[in-house]
């Protein structure tokens, strides 16, 4: 870093080759002079002599293309600028090499070292950085996605900054929620695998979780019956479900037209459906008579 430093200052100090002779000025009378002399492409300087001359500086405005050899730098239109000697006892106008570790730069022949934080990132979660590139990987998962013995029907970015969501299965049946309407605490409209876990805790069981059960043996995973909340998010998505079930050769959405969720109502007496035919869900009916099942799990 030094050595460029060092190169720019010689360049506007030094003098390559001049196309105005240099024009002694002598008193304050010539103030004036110097003065009108003094434009954009030339400018006053005084000579180490103490004398005050008028020097041609435009070629010194032009881009020039910058080569080194040995201990002369070299420019485009001609010029070059001389070096000092690198044995003159002096360590801060040498060519330096510059290495890095980390943070640490550190220049040869005595230079020093110094820390430097620019553009030194950190890769966190779900990012990838790559020759100082910042980059989000695409994400394996798409809706419709036909994987992991189901369609995937939802997709959100964690807190650990890796995707996941839901998946329904390929195929459905219709059944009651329970074999009666006793309350078993499945209430959470946002947590199936929660209810789901609850649904046969009555008295008779409940046949939906044990048909669910069954599922999960056949294809294995943690399928459950979709909350209320969850069945909602089936419905919206039912577009991309239905495109990856067809390609699939699986069983379509809607072939028994309503869905029970697996969240209770009130008293617990009655359960959530939802028509996947209008979109509307309905609280009052209950948990003995028979809707389709649809299970879901969670990647």
């Amino acid at each position: 870093m030094k050595k460029i430093v060092y190169a720019f200052f010689l360049l506007l100090t030094a003098a390559p080759a001049y196309s105005q002779a240099d024009l002694e000025i002598e008193g304050k009378a010539k103030i004036s002079e110097m003065e009108k002399d003094n434009n954009a492409d030339s400018v006053v300087v005084r000579l180490e002599n103490g004398v005050l001359a008028v020097r041609d500086v435009s070629s010194l405005l032009e881009n020039q293309n910058l080569s080194l050899s040995n201990d002369t730098i070299y420019l485009s239109d001609g010029g070059f600028i001389k070096l000092p000697p690198e044995d003159d006892g002096s360590t801060t106008n040498e060519l330096q090499t510059i290495s890095r570790s980390g943070l640490d730069v550190t220049l040869s022949d005595g230079g020093g070292t110094f820390q430097d934080s620019v553009n030194v990132y950190t890769a966190g979660n779900g990012i990838n950085i790559t020759d100082n590139v910042i980059s989000v990987p695409s994400s394996p998962w798409y809706l419709g996605q036909d994987t992991l013995g189901g369609i995937v029907f939802f997709i959100y970015r964690g807190s650990d900054g890796l995707d996941h969501g839901l998946i329904v299965d390929t195929m459905e049946t219709l059944l009651s929620w329970a074999a009666s309407t006793e309350t078993v605490g499945a209430g959470r409209t946002w947590d199936g695998a929660f209810n789901t876990e609850r649904m046969d805790d009555g008295t008779g069981g409940s046949p939906a979780k044990s048909y669910i059960d069954t599922r999960s043996l056949a294809n294995p995973g943690d399928w459950y019956l979709p909350s209320i909340d969850e069945l909602m998010i089936l419905f919206v998505n039912q577009l991309p479900v239905n495109q990856g079930l067809f390609s699939g050769g699986h069983t379509m959405m809607n072939t028994n037209g309503t869905y029970w969720s697996s969240t209770e109502f009130n008293s617990g007496s009655n359960a959530w459906n939802m028509s996947f035919t209008s979109g509307t869900k309905t609280s009052g009916t209950s948990k003995t008579v028979a809707r389709g099942i649809r299970a879901i799990r969670a990647f």
